[in-house]
């Protein structure tokens, strides 16, 4: 069980990317590949969705509620 696609990429894109699995499943795959410049997302995805789904959607609400917490804490740009 690895995550070390994800964890290699944004903040912004390791959510976009668990959150796809989470919601879509193995249809993440169709919408995460649309754009070879989203090559990382996709492996990423394709990582996950190689555990469990007993395994897989746990794994992730953990971490997705982790990264929601960081994100949280860092400051925001002033307009």
């Amino acid at each position: 069980m690895s995550t070390t696609a994800l964890q290699g990429l944004a903040p912004k894109d390791r959510v976009a990317v668990m959150m796809a699995v989470l919601l879509d499943g193995h249809e993440a795959e169709v919408f995460l590949g649309t754009d070879p410049a989203d090559a990382k997302l996709l492996k990423a995805a394709l990582e996950l969705l190689k555990m469990p789904l007993e395994l897989r959607a746990p794994l992730l609400g953990t971490l997705l509620r982790r990264e929601i917490a960081t994100l949280d804490k860092k400051p925001r740009a002033a307009k």
